[in-house]
């Protein structure tokens, strides 16, 4: 991804890993380094997520399906 471009656009729909939480309660996750806030996913679940909204150096998307939770050492798929 060069300097100024996006990654995501509207409408887009995109498997994503959440790694954090944000100070909102939000799950975070990255597309190809570009941030991707999703409120009500969780950390260490793989979700597919529509974007929602874009801006330079972030995007928000909305929950479409929680693909895979990870339980400890165990993973279960929705």
């Amino acid at each position: 991804m060069g300097k100024g471009q996006v990654p995501v656009a509207v409408g887009e729909k995109r498997h994503i890993q959440i790694e954090r939480m944000g100070q909102h309660g939000e799950g975070i996750g990255h597309v190809d380094g570009f941030t991707i806030f999703v409120p009500m996913a969780l950390p260490e679940e793989t979700v597919l997520v529509e974007i929602d909204l874009v801006k330079k150096k972030y995007a928000t998307a909305k929950l479409l399906k929680i693909e895979l939770i990870k339980l400890g050492n165990l993973f279960r798929n929705s």
